[in-house]
């Protein structure tokens, strides 16, 4: 546990969170002044227009596009809240479910006022997705005051202590009011829970004083920063200290402590160090190696990670490796490593959605097992959920990771305006010979009309990594080319245009 630890790193636009298990880096968390959250914040809204033919309604919130609030997110129905404890949305399939049971035109009116909470940020030309159901995730806990009723979260995995906090939460339940168990509230005190509870009904009452007072649209909860929210849901005892660069900073999280975390109070620290804290843990060094396709496994083997829109490709090679027994003894060792590492990558690198996971061949179903079974266990200890098959022949395995935010490679890194994406660039003899076709079709084209007559001179510029092809592999083919029309031609290194990309300018 000493070797686990969180850091915060702050400057004026920008915060990070890293967090740190046995001495390396396992997840980083970003946050930029502009990227401030809206999945969480509670906003008293207008409703702006009435849709009877899509069971919902538009909603001013206060953005530039109108929020969206289906009707299956305004009327309340009896589900269970057990194995939750994410905040409840309703969808077009819920609203055609309660057709009959209530109608949007019957719910909510034109003009009406109406407190919502954001479910879904808005995304291109929609607008965010809203709930009337209004959640408050605590440390343990999430607050529900509309729905009076206790619930517990499907990763608490053991009946007995699923029975014992479902008792607990029956107890310390305000009337009228709901507490859903995080997986986090697992092995926890009542006092623990209690502790919780009241921080919640803290922010629900103040929740409550500004929705009398304010005028639509207006938000009166916003949801923590991004640093905060880290501590908030993970923070846990696996970790022993709070490690922060930057003294205004180090004053929010310790105030957020006293009122959330009492407990863990004197368990932060203001980093006095000469070095970058970010330089001293080494976190720049691994969030580079995390951005790299390959990952080395410890003896001498590696994966190969490539994402894409539709879904991210593993693959595991066995490099260096050639083992001391046989061929199959090999190949579990590497694949048992690379089962480890696939764990560890996927929560470094933040990789969500669908994952194609190519182990190396195995001849053994039981060594199969032994992989799939490793690779179960390494993913037990992430916080986001995951489906996997089991392996197969050709030994892939499918899975799927809930997306807890955007991938690493997508938050520090930006498409390649050179490859735009591709990961490669065009061969400089294609170029060449697109270059080369545009130069002679220009002089043949050119002074055939009347009164027309062929350019003198072109000025190529180019990428100086194309010039240099072009200066000493094409150039006797340019030469050529002057010698027949007349005309000369000149090399331009320009390092401000695109790798692939070339200029003709006449003179």
């Amino acid at each position: 546990m000493k070797d686990n630890i969180v850091l915060v790193h702050s400057i004026p636009f920008e915060t990070r969170v890293a967090l740190i298990e046995a001495g390396r880096l396992a997840e980083l968390f970003l946050e930029t002044d502009e990227e401030r959250p809206l999945v969480g914040n509670i906003i008293k809204g207008r409703i702006a227009r009435v849709l009877p033919g899509m069971q919902a309604a538009f909603v001013d919130i206060g953005l530039e596009k109108a929020g969206f609030l289906y009707v299956g997110d305004v009327v309340g129905e009896d589900n269970d809240a057990e194995d939750d404890e994410r905040p409840l949305e309703r969808g077009p399939q819920t609203a055609r479910r309660m057709a009959g049971v209530a109608r949007i035109q019957d719910v909510v009116k034109e003009g009406q006022e109406i407190l919502v909470q954001i479910t879904k940020a808005p995304i291109g030309t929609k607008g965010a997705r809203l709930t009337n159901y209004v959640t408050i995730p605590g440390r343990h806990l999430v607050l529900s005051p509309d729905q009076s009723r206790v619930g517990v979260s499907r990763k608490v995995r053991f009946a007995k202590e699923r029975n014992r906090l479902r008792q607990i939460l029956n107890d310390i339940s305000p009337p009228g009011i709901g507490l859903i168990g995080r997986t986090v509230a697992e092995g926890r005190t009542r006092e623990e829970l209690e502790t919780d509870r009241d921080y919640l009904l803290r922010i629900w009452q103040t929740v409550q004083r500004r929705t009398d007072k304010a005028s639509a649209p207006t938000t009166v909860y916003n949801e923590l920063s991004m640093s905060l929210r880290v501590l908030r849901d993970v923070f846990s005892d696996d970790y022993a200290k709070i490690v922060v660069d930057n003294a205004e900073e180090f004053d929010r999280i310790k105030k957020f402590l006293e009122s959330a975390i009492p407990k863990r109070v004197g368990d932060i620290e203001l980093y006095q160090g000469k070095r970058p804290i970010l330089e001293q843990y080494n976190i720049e060094r691994q969030v580079h190696d995390a951005l790299q396709p390959k990952a080395a496994l410890p003896s001498g083997g590696s994966i190969v990670i490539e994402e894409t829109e539709a879904l991210t490709s593993i693959d595991v090679n066995t490099g260096k490796f050639v083992g001391s027994k046989n061929l199959e003894e090999t190949v579990l060792q590497t694949n048992l490593e690379a089962a480890d590492e696939i764990a560890r990558q996927l929560r470094l690198r933040n990789i969500g959605g669908i994952i194609i996971l190519d182990f190396i061949d195995m001849d053994l179903a039981e060594n199969r097992t032994k992989v799939y079974n490793r690779l179960r266990e390494a993913l037990r200890f992430d916080r986001a959920k995951s489906g996997i098959n089991k392996i197969g022949d050709l030994g892939l395995i499918e899975m799927t990771r809930q997306r807890l935010q955007e991938s690493l490679t997508r938050s520090v890194g930006q498409r390649c305006p050179h490859c735009f994406g591709r990961g490669y660039l065009t061969d400089a003899r294609l170029l060449a010979g697109d270059l080369y076709r545009k130069l002679d079709d220009i002089l043949r084209s050119n002074g055939r009309g009347p009164g027309e007559s062929a350019p003198k001179s072109f000025v190529v510029k180019a990428h100086p990594w194309l010039a240099d092809y072009l200066l000493d592999d094409i150039l006797p083919y340019l030469e050529a080319l002057e010698d027949r029309s007349g005309c000369r031609i000149r090399i331009l290194p320009d390092a401000s245009l695109p790798e692939e990309r070339f200029e003709i300018q006449t003179g």
